[in-house]
């Protein structure tokens, strides 16, 4: 292939195509990526929870969508805590 001469310039990039449907209509705005998952420390992950052995996980697909169960025989260290807040019922 030939050289390009000294100074050559790429061609300016082609404006995008428009569709037909989007006449007129502002383009749509991509929204922000989610942030980065905190990083943990090597001690979070080896730490064991008290009722370990009494958790069963159980993963659930149809039709190509997964539900994950998670049960426990006890409550206690298995749920996080719950803010005891006055039901409203008029």
């Amino acid at each position: 292939a030939p050289a390009e001469p000294k100074g050559a310039r790429p061609p300016p990039p082609a404006p995008p195509a428009e569709d037909e449907d989007s006449w007129g209509e502002a383009p749509i705005a991509t929204p922000n990526p989610p942030p980065p998952p905190p990083r943990r420390g090597a001690a979070y992950w080896m730490a064991r929870s008290p009722v370990a052995d009494q958790i069963f996980i159980t993963d659930v697909t149809v039709n190509l969508q997964t539900v994950t169960i998670r049960e426990c025989r006890t409550e206690k260290g298995f749920f996080r805590a719950r803010e005891h807040r006055p039901l409203d019922i008029t």
